[in-house]
């Protein structure tokens, strides 16, 4: 009620650029733990692929030190190129994780240095958080294009400064996990410009005239109040007019001149004005 009345969005700020992030989380384990996760098979059943996988010849690849951590992912690969060996396990999918000839299980951080050796397939990991980076700033842009606030104010200041981290953050994230999360980012944010400029678009002519019938009729119940108030004003001004006309005036009653004698006769003795005072004594010239 009280963003309404003051007209402020609660997600004008930052929060809205964290709101990937949980699904982010859960498709990184999704992808991290293809047959716990995604598969949801159990642990024996785990174990049974694996024992499976090694009478294949399969060995767990060390990637920079993160053999036990990406080993699932390297077994459903495995899966996914013998999946006939696997077909009496039940629950098992098989899971292609190549894209536009791009293996989506690699970090593009550990094979950045093949870039000129390596051809497309590391060309195209190299890409992907480079690609992500700079859509989720684009991203940030639009929608603080979008969303009508001045320069000066907080939420503006605090949208700029998610705007250069999350692309900085993306950039980091896309180089430090599997590839298959830098394309999600890119299709999150690819979505969401086209979501921000349709509804830009779309919505500014809307807005902008509901927001001047607001503004007119503020303006508008303004003048209605000042005007009541001054009727009231000159109503009471009235009765107070009335109130004087109708009271008689009372007639002061006219003082009486006291007349008086003067001290200096009512004091006086013979050639003495003032000798009748406190201690006189008629008989004390007595002889």
């Amino acid at each position: 009620m009280l963003y309404a009345q003051e007209g402020i969005n609660p997600m004008s700020g930052c929060l809205w650029s964290l709101l990937p992030f949980p699904i982010i989380i859960a498709l990184y384990s999704i992808i991290r733990q293809p047959l716990s996760r995604f598969m949801m098979l159990s642990s024996e059943v785990i174990e049974q692929v694996r024992s499976i996988a090694a009478g294949l010849g399969y060995t767990a690849a060390e990637t920079a030190g993160r053999t036990a951590f990406y080993e699932e992912i390297q077994l459903t690969q495995f899966i996914n190129d013998n999946f006939d060996a696997f077909s009496g396990i039940k629950g098992l999918m098989r899971v292609n994780y190549n894209f536009l000839g791009v293996d989506l299980t690699v970090m593009p951080g550990d094979v950045w240095k093949q870039v000129f050796t390596g051809g497309w397939p590391i060309i195209g990991l190299v890409l992907i958080p480079i690609i992500s980076a700079a859509l989720s700033f684009y991203q940030s842009k639009v929608a603080m294009a979008g969303n009508g606030q001045k320069a000066d104010d907080p939420a503006a200041r605090s949208g700029r400064t998610m705007m250069y981290m999350m692309p900085l953050m993306s950039l980091w994230i896309g180089f430090t996990l599997p590839a298959a999360l830098g394309v999600y980012w890119i299709a999150n944010s690819v979505f969401q410009i086209i979501q921000d400029v349709i509804l830009n678009k779309y919505f500014s002519t809307q807005m902008e005239a509901e927001e001047t019938e607001r503004e007119k009729a503020k303006r508008e119940a303004r003048v209605a109040k000042m005007m009541a108030a001054r009727e009231q004003q000159r109503q009471f001004q009235e009765q107070q007019n009335k109130a004087k006309q109708k009271k008689p005036e009372k007639k002061q009653p006219e003082k009486k001149e006291k007349k008086g004698t003067s001290t200096s006769e009512a004091g006086r003795v013979g050639d003495r004005p003032y000798a009748r005072g406190r201690s006189y004594d008629p008989e004390h010239y007595e002889e």
